[in-house]
């Protein structure tokens, strides 16, 4: 779960896509790692502490509240509010981009471009009807021949910013709507927000796993892997219980997710193997210290490791 957030979130990765090289990319990752790392002694360590402090709290979202109330004077609780809350906001608003981004780009903008193509067909063949024509119109009929609807770009950029706004005034709503729910949650807020987010972190992980170490698997497979990963995900969450932690669920499910997957890449493999594409409208030469910095990382995540157990 860890690697989906860090390696494939959109609201984090969407940070380095804006980058100017694929160099400053690498160091901006680079530079993330070293602050996830620092996270133990922010949230871990005075966890433990709040457990030796606090042995009868019923809700674990009073830890933090407590805690700031033990160590800062009173005078302090408004800035410490103000920085939670701030906190709060960037978290949300990158959440809000992100959303925006993937609905308006992988959704809106396709079937806008789809709804054109249609419209262009229909107008090719309600012309040819009337010429006396053929009322058969191919897509490589639609490709070489000139129309001055098809030269038209029916997708403007502040269109799909106005459409994106709208999205992202609807998913506040329903947020507003869903979060005083959250207080009954069982097992406190942060078990919850795990177990939900299992439903797309996990699989998407998986396909792109398995679209780094093969390059056969065709689109299929991805499909078919995240339709068996939810169903089953959410059967064993929401119908079944299987006395299993959802972590565990979760790892048992990647593994046979993949198998899957694979299983349909070799009875169904793609004629050519996959091959990035590459726009060249950036630099994407690497820094050349990446992996000097990368096994540093490594080293540092096993020491913190050893050092908590």
């Amino acid at each position: 779960m860890n690697l989906y957030y860090w390696g494939t979130e959109q609201y984090i990765v969407q940070q380095v896509l804006a980058s100017k090289d694929l160099a400053s990319c690498q160091k901006g990752i680079a530079v993330a790692c070293l602050g996830k790392m620092i996270s133990p002694l922010l949230l871990n360590i005075p966890g433990i502490i709040a457990v030796h402090l606090f042995t009868h709290l019923s809700n674990t979202a009073e830890v933090f509240p407590k805690m700031t109330s033990l160590v800062s004077p009173p005078f302090m609780a408004g800035y410490i509010a103000a920085i939670i809350f701030g906190a709060a906001f960037t978290t949300f608003n990158a959440g809000l981009n992100s959303s925006s981004t993937l609905f308006v780009l992988n959704i809106y903008k396709p079937w806008l471009q789809k709804k054109a193509r249609q419209t262009v067909q229909s107008t090719l063949i309600s012309e040819s009807n009337l010429m006396g024509e053929a009322p058969s119109v191919s897509e490589s009929t639609l490709t070489k021949q000139t129309h001055p609807v098809k030269q038209t770009n029916p997708v403007s950029e502040a269109h799909l910013i106005k459409i994106a706004k709208r999205f992202e005034i609807a998913v506040c709503l329903t947020a507003m709507f869903i979060a005083p729910f959250i207080v009954f949650a069982k097992k406190g807020f942060y078990t919850y927000v795990q177990t939900v987010n299992g439903f797309f972190n996990v699989p998407i992980f998986t396909i792109l796993f398995i679209g780094f170490v093969t390059k056969r698997v065709p689109p299929l497979a991805a499909k078919a892997g995240l339709l068996f990963f939810i169903v089953c995900y959410a059967s064993t969450q929401l119908f079944f219980h299987t006395g299993l932690h959802f972590l565990h669920v979760l790892f048992i499910l990647f593994l046979l997710t993949s198998g899957f997957m694979l299983l349909i890449g070799k009875l169904y493999p793609m004629a050519t193997p996959y091959r990035q594409k590459i726009n060249n409208l950036v630099d994407i030469r690497p820094w050349k210290n990446r992996h000097i910095y990368a096994v540093l990382l490594l080293i540092g995540m096993v020491l913190l490791f050893v050092v908590f157990s």
